[in-house]
């Protein structure tokens, strides 16, 4: 079936030479390159990862600059609302407090009016007296003292 003759025997030699001249001139180069290829792969996947995680780093430092941003701008309005607040409580005090003292003055001022309206009705009354008075006795008496017991009369029976 098979001859194992000399033929043979060249054949196999020369795919060994062959193997050994492919291995030292092709194989061993291919190698050297799909290593070195594959090195690369591992570094760039390594550089992104290493991006990727520095890329999650930033975004959670932004995430924490928004939330205290977002903090921050609730504080000052918080603050802005409780300085409004607290205006407002003062205008509407001061406001009291300016009704109240036009209230008092308003009755001041008509306490005074009504005692200068007394006084005047006081004397009109007395005038009044003694016009009768003196019409009725049709005797020139002291006006000063007539007056004064006109006054004493008044008091005393409280018109005035």
């Amino acid at each position: 079936m098979f001859n194992f003759g000399p033929t043979f025997v060249w054949v196999i030699v020369n795919l060994f030479i062959l193997y050994l001249i492919l291995k030292k001139i092709l194989f061993k180069p291919v190698t050297e390159f799909m290593e070195n290829r594959s090195n690369s792969i591992k570094a760039d996947l390594e550089n992104a990862s290493k991006s990727k995680a520095e890329a999650e780093r930033l975004k959670q430092m932004r995430m924490q600059k928004l939330l205290s941003a977002e903090d921050e701008s609730e504080q000052i309005l918080n603050a802005a609302r409780q300085r409004a607040q607290k205006e407002y409580e003062d205008i509407i005090n001061a406001a009291h407090r300016e009704a109240e003292e036009i209230i008092a003055n308003a009755e001041k001022s008509i306490a005074a009016e009504r005692e200068e309206m007394l006084r005047k009705l006081r004397n009109e009354i007395i005038n009044l007296a003694l016009s009768a008075a003196s019409k009725i006795i049709e005797v020139n008496m002291d006006t000063k003292m007539n007056r004064a017991l006109v006054d004493k009369f008044i008091k005393e029976e409280g018109a005035a």
